[in-house]
């Protein structure tokens, strides 16, 4: 994965929080990106961030693909709902 799409994804999810990993094997170098937003207190917080994914989706899928910027891709969208506070931890 190019530094061109690290910075784009850095800049896409600027108001949640991301760390990196990177995987490296004989074969290939696997970059895992995690855009983690723990302040979605509404339903409609947690609509925004899913169409942030969407919208990533294509960006990759018809740009930074095409272009050779990624080899692959799979984007992941997990929402965990907790009626008390409490039960988060």
């Amino acid at each position: 994965m190019s530094n061109t799409v690290v910075d784009f994804i850095e800049k896409f999810f600027d108001k949640e929080n991301i760390s990196f990993s990177i995987n490296k094997s004989y074969w290939n170098t696997e970059t895992r990106i995690i855009a983690k937003n723990y302040d979605t207190p509404f339903k409609e917080d947690a609509s925004v961030l899913l169409d942030k994914c969407i919208l990533l989706n294509t960006y990759l899928g018809h740009y930074f693909l095409p272009l050779k910027y990624v080899s692959g891709y799979e984007i992941y969208y997990r929402y965990d709902y907790f009626k008390e506070k409490q039960e988060m931890y």
